[in-house]
C-alpha cells in the first residue's frame, strides 16, 4: 500500500478522465433533477491535512488519552470486513419480509385482498393485525398500532407483511396486496394543524410575570415567525432485522439495526433515527416469525425507509417579543402539533462495567458503536485510568445482561456518559489493586492482577455518570449545514413523500465539504470547566 497525497496536481489519471466524461450535454434526455449527480465533485484544490495536538511531555507512554488512535473498527470498515445485520448468513428455512405500507395519509380501511399475493409462487404467508397474539398497540404511549386495523394515520404506516422465499418475490407480492380506502380529512403541515387546532395535549406553559403588563411597559414590540423543515436521518444502513424463533415458550431472538442497548451487532449509522421505529418494525416482523414459525429478515430499500420512519421534527415558531431599551425580552407560546405524517424521531440509568480477565481489562458499556468512535474513546479513558497500554484493553459487545435498563445511544451523549462511567469503574478497580501494587512496587500489571485474584479480590466494577456537558464540532456542523442549506423534505398534497431517496433528497457530499476549516479549542479551559461541572 502506497500513501498518496491528493491535491490539484496529483489526482489520479482516472479521475481526470472521469471529469471529461461527466458532461450532461453529451447525455440525451437527462432530467434536471438528476443533473446534480454528474456535477464535478472534485474541487480545484483537493487536499486534506490532519494536525493533532501534542500530548504533554510528561504524559506516560501507556496513557492513550489525546493521542491520534485510529478508530477501532476502521480497518474492517474500509476493507469491507465489517459485518452488519444483512451481512449475517442466511439461516435454514429463512424467509424474507416485505412490508405493505399505507398509501393514504388519513383514511378508513374498507377492505384488504391478499389472495393474488398468496397465489404468487414462493409466497409463504401474508401477516395482518389478525395475527398479533397480544396487544396490537405499541409506541411509548400505546397510541400507535403495530398493524393498521380500521384506519391509517399516515402514508407509510404498516398495513400487512408478506413472507416469501426471497426478497424479489416478497416485494412483488407486497405490491399485489389490494387495500381499499375511504379518504378522511388530513392535516399535512404545521400551518394546517394550527388552523384546525390539532395540538398534542396536555399543553405545558412556563409563565413568569404578567405578559400583558410586560408588553405595556415595553419600548419596542417585534412579531414574526421562524420555520425549519424536517430533516431525514439518512443513515447508510437502512432499517434491518433478523427474527429467529427459539422453539420454546414463543421466545424470539431479534437482531436489529437499533440504537438501543441489546446484544448489539455493528450499526451502520443512526443519528437518532433508529431509537423507536426499529423496535416497532422488529415487533411487527416478530409477529410474522411467530406465524410462519421460521426465521425471517428484512432490510428496507431507501424509499421504504424514508416513507416509514420519522425525521428531525419540523417546527414553526411564531413569536411576539416586547423589550425595553435594556433589551429584556418576553416569549409568547409554543405548541406541539399533530399531523397525518410519520412522527418525528429523536435527533438529539447510564452505567458501564469493567472486568479483569487474564490481565486484560474488558469494558462493557450500554453505548452503541455506530461509527462515532465510542469504543475507541472508552479504550483511551480506561488506558489512563488503569495506567496500562491500550493493547491490554478490550471493549466487549454491548449486551443488556451486563448493563441493563439503559437508554438509547442518542443526543450526542453516549461518549460522555459511558466514558465517565468507565473511568469511575476503572478507578474502583485500581483502588482494589492498590495494596498489591504497594506490596510489589517492582511488579507489573500481570503480577498485581494475579495477586489480587489469588487474594479473592473482586475484579469487576461498575460506574455510573449523569451527563452535564458535551461538545460536538465537525459532525454537528455538516448536519446543520445540510438542514439549513441543502436538504428539503417535501410532501405532495395527498401526503406522499416526494423527496424519497438520494435522487431527490440531497444531503451534503464531498463536493460540499469546506476546502478549509479551523476549529480552535482551549483544551485546558475545557478540562477546568468539565471538572467543575462534574463536581
Amino acid at each position: 500500500m502506497v500513501a498518496l497525497r491528493l491535491d490539484s496536481n496529483s489526482r489520479p489519471p482516472g479521475l481526470k478522465i472521469l471529469d471529461t466524461r461527466l458532461n450532461t450535454t453529451d447525455i440525451p434526455d437527462v432530467p434536471p433533477a438528476y443533473e446534480s449527480a454528474v456535477y464535478d465533485s472534485h474541487p480545484s484544490e483537493f487536499c486534506s491535512t490532519q494536525v493533532f495536538q501534542e500530548v504533554p511531555s510528561g504524559q506516560p507512554s501507556h496513557d492513550a488519552v489525546g493521542r491520534p488512535i485510529p478508530h477501532m473498527s476502521a480497518k474492517q470498515q474500509v476493507t469491507g470486513e465489517a459485518k452488519y445485520v444483512d451481512d449475517l448468513p442466511k439461516l435454514e428455512g429463512e424467509l424474507y419480509l416485505a412490508f405493505v405500507f399505507s398509501r393514504r395519509p388519513h383514511a378508513k380501511i374498507i377492505s384488504m385482498d391478499v389472495l393474488e399475493a398468496l397465489a404468487l409462487p414462493g409466497v409463504e404467508d401474508v401477516i395482518t393485525a389478525a395475527d398479533v397474539p397480544g396487544s396490537n398497540l405499541t409506541a411509548i404511549y400505546g397510541d400507535e398500532e403495530l398493524f393498521a386495523v380500521d384506519k391509517v394515520i399516515s402514508v407509510g404506516q404498516v398495513v400487512a407483511i408478506v413472507a416469501a422465499t426471497n426478497q424479489n418475490i416478497a416485494q412483488r407480492a407486497a405490491k399485489l396486496v389490494k387495500v381499499e380506502y375511504e379518504d378522511l380529512d388530513s392535516i399535512l403541515t404545521i400551518q394546517e394543524a394550527i388552523k384546525e387546532e390539532s395540538f398534542l395535549h396536555p399543553t405545558r406553559t412556563i409563565s413568569v410575570g404578567d405578559l400583558k403588563v410586560g408588553f405595556e411597559k415595553s419600548d419596542h414590540i417585534l412579531e414574526g415567525e421562524c420555520h425549519v423543515g424536517a430533516q431525514e436521518h439518512f443513515y447508510l444502513e437502512t432499517m434491518a432485522s433478523i427474527i429467529i424463533p427459539k422453539g420454546e415458550n414463543s421466545e424470539m431472538e431479534i437482531i436489529s439495526s437499533t440504537q438501543n442497548a441489546t446484544k448489539t451487532q455493528r450499526l451502520g449509522g443512526g443519528f437518532g433515527g433508529k431509537e423507536l421505529r426499529c423496535c416497532i418494525l422488529s415487533a411487527a416482523a416478530a409477529v410474522a416469525a411467530n406465524k410462519v414459525d421460521k426465521p425471517v429478515r428484512y432490510m428496507f430499500d431507501r424509499d421504504e425507509d424514508m416513507i416509514s420512519t420519522g425525521t428531525r421534527h419540523p417546527f414553526l415558531g411564531r413569536y411576539i417579543v416586547g423589550f425595553t431599551k435594556k433589551a429584556k425580552p418576553c416569549l409568547r407560546s409554543i405548541f406541539v402539533c399533530k399531523l397525518w405524517v410519520q412522527l418525528g424521531s429523536l435527533f438529539f440509568s447510564r452505567s458501564s462495567s469493567s472486568h479483569l480477565y487474564r490481565w486484560i481489562c474488558s469494558c462493557h458499556s450500554w453505548g452503541i458503536e455506530m461509527g462515532q468512535g465510542l469504543h475507541t474513546k472508552i479504550i483511551q479513558i480506561a488506558s489512563r485510568a488503569l495506567r496500562i497500554p491500550k493493547e491490554l484493553i478490550h471493549v466487549s459487545e454491548t449486551s443488556t445482561d451486563k448493563v441493563p435498563n439503559s437508554s438509547p445511544s442518542a443526543a450526542s451523549a453516549s461518549s460522555d456518559l459511558n466514558g465517565m462511567a468507565v473511568q469511575r469503574a476503572c478507578e474502583t478497580l485500581l483502588q482494589r489493586l492498590q495494596k498489591h501494587m504497594m506490596a510489589n512496587p517492582k511488579g507489573d500489571w500481570k503480577d498485581w492482577v494475579n495477586a489480587a485474584y489469588m487474594d479473592r479480590e473482586n475484579l469487576s466494577a461498575t460506574g455510573f455518570h449523569n451527563i452535564r456537558f458535551f461538545v460536538l464540532i465537525e459532525g454537528a456542523f455538516v448536519q446543520g449545514y445540510g438542514l439549513f442549506v441543502l436538504e428539503d423534505y417535501r410532501y405532495s398534497p395527498t401526503g406522499h413523500l416526494l423527496t424519497k431517496g438520494p435522487g431527490f433528497y440531497k444531503i451534503p457530499g464531498f463536493s460540499d465539504a469546506l476546502k478549509s476549516s479551523t476549529y480552535l479549542c482551549w483544551i485546558e479551559l475545557l478540562i477546568v470547566e468539565l471538572s467543575a461541572l462534574q463536581r
